[in-house]
């Protein structure tokens, strides 16, 4: 699907949740492991943002969040601890992108005391304020 396809369709989708009197949001969902990072992962991110941009509404930045977790070179046990397999998300990399929704739907940061139990608090605290930090970033307004 073209780019215009993608700005076309989705402008359509946005009109029709908001006359529902709901809030959309672009969901960035988490990318193939073995795609080419950070230029692939950038790209996507890129693209995110500019479909929310045109449609002026809110993405949620799970890439953008990971990759501030994964840095410039991830090591393989970065890249495990967020994926369970080459596409799907680890209890952690779900935990991550869940602070990003939450971000996107309250427009506040998701920093507090719940979190899962296999995470610890300290870990929590950071995919928090990296969750918080890669909203702002994403939805400048």
């Amino acid at each position: 699907m073209s780019r215009e396809d993608i700005l076309k369709y989705g402008s359509l989708i946005f009109e029709l949740i908001r006359s529902r009197n709901a809030k959309p949001v672009i969901y960035e969902s988490p990318i193939a492991k073995a795609a080419l990072y950070p230029e692939k992962f950038e790209k996507f991110h890129a693209d995110n943002l500019i479909l929310a941009q045109t449609a002026n509404i809110s993405v949620v930045p799970s890439v953008a969040a990971w990759m501030k977790i994964f840095g410039p070179a991830p090591t393989p046990e970065q890249l495990a601890g967020l994926y369970d397999d080459w596409i799907h998300v680890s209890p952690k990399g779900g935990y991550v992108t869940a602070c990003c929704i939450y971000s996107a739907l309250m427009g506040r940061s998701p920093q507090g005391p719940y979190f899962p139990r296999d995470i610890s608090p300290a870990e929590a605290g950071e995919f928090q304020r990296i969750a918080w930090e890669a909203y702002q970033a994403a939805n400048k307004q």
